[in-house]
């Protein structure tokens, strides 16, 4: 996959809610991964259609990285101002949707010592599901678990 295409361990994720103060949770994929950032954006509505937002420059971004050993996140997971994200990325919103709201009912299980069924009963509630992006190859959507 080219670097500007969207997956499971980061790429162009173009997702309106990794703002400053999340703190973003990336799977490793390889042995001595690196890391790179860029494409800031001044503006962005959900859903990029064109292959641009408001682009803007970055003057400064402060970055902690921390490697957590042990860990294991399917995909990316980011702990925002607005909630709890999990981004899916796959050839149609259905599957792109079907990833992010798994990975969502995965992580909350996780937390709150529940089974899936009571995640899932939970999510009508407590969760939405939101066009990150169209404008790459593979199609994004977000979950957003508010609570």
């Amino acid at each position: 996959a080219c670097a500007w295409t969207p997956r499971s361990c980061g790429g162009n994720m173009d997702c309106r809610e990794l703002c400053e103060g999340t703190s973003l949770l990336l799977p490793v994929q390889c042995p001595g991964g690196l890391l790179s950032m860029g494409d800031g954006h001044a503006a962005q509505g959900d859903g990029e259609l064109g292959g641009t937002a408001i682009e803007c420059f970055m003057e400064q971004v402060v970055v902690r990285l921390v490697l957590h050993k042990g860990l294991h996140v399917p995909g990316p997971l980011a702990r925002t101002p607005c909630g709890t994200v999990t981004l899916g990325f796959g050839p149609t919103l259905d599957a792109a949707a079907a990833i992010a709201a798994g990975n969502m009912l995965t992580h909350i299980c996780g937390q709150q010592q529940i089974d899936r069924a009571h995640a899932a009963a939970l999510a009508g509630v407590c969760m939405s599901l939101r066009v990150t992006q169209m404008v790459n190859p593979l199609r994004g959507v977000h979950a957003i678990w508010h609570g």
